[in-house]
């Protein structure tokens, strides 16, 4: 049977979560989460959306995004994990899935709960005990899609590497 499409409302918006597959680490290394948002950025600088939020977990991503009036976020999300999954298993010499399943969506009715929605991403790296503060949690953070130190940039980037298709 084949799966229903997706639909979402231009000028809506959504919180958007991805796995990796049997909940195992999708980000094995900091460069590996430089990779995931230098992908990001070039995928949002391509289709109509803000990021209002995000959280890259090292088993599964949280973005939540503010859609425009050009909604394509199947092609987003598929470009974005797709083009990911594909450099990731290249540099670490591995192959097979590195996301369990598609990515899961869920409507952001109101203003406040997009407040709550972007409130519990940032706050993810806290509830799940790995830092004390969001502050501390490097690969959070709006919509300027950057760590959150400036320190944290990678000694050298994959970003020439990372080229979206489509």
């Amino acid at each position: 049977m084949p799966r229903r499409p997706r639909s979402f409302a231009p000028g809506s918006a959504t919180h958007l979560t991805v796995r990796g597959v049997d909940d195992e680490r999708i980000f094995l290394v900091d460069l590996d989460y430089h990779c995931y948002l230098a992908i990001l950025r070039k995928v949002t600088a391509r289709v109509d959306w803000t990021i209002a939020s995000w959280c890259l977990m090292p088993t599964h991503v949280h973005l939540v995004a503010v859609l425009g009036q050009d909604v394509r976020v199947p092609w987003a999300m598929q470009t974005l994990n797709s083009v990911y999954a594909r450099e990731f298993n290249r540099w670490h010499h591995r192959h097979g899935h590195v996301f369990g399943e598609r990515y899961c969506d869920r409507e952001i009715a109101t203003e406040l709960h997009l407040a709550a929605a972007s409130d519990y991403v940032l706050r993810n790296p806290v509830t799940a005990g790995i830092v004390g503060r969001v502050e501390e949690w490097l690969w959070s953070g709006d919509w300027r899609l950057e760590p959150r130190r400036i320190d944290a940039k990678p000694a050298h980037s994959r970003d020439v590497l990372v080229r979206p298709r489509g």
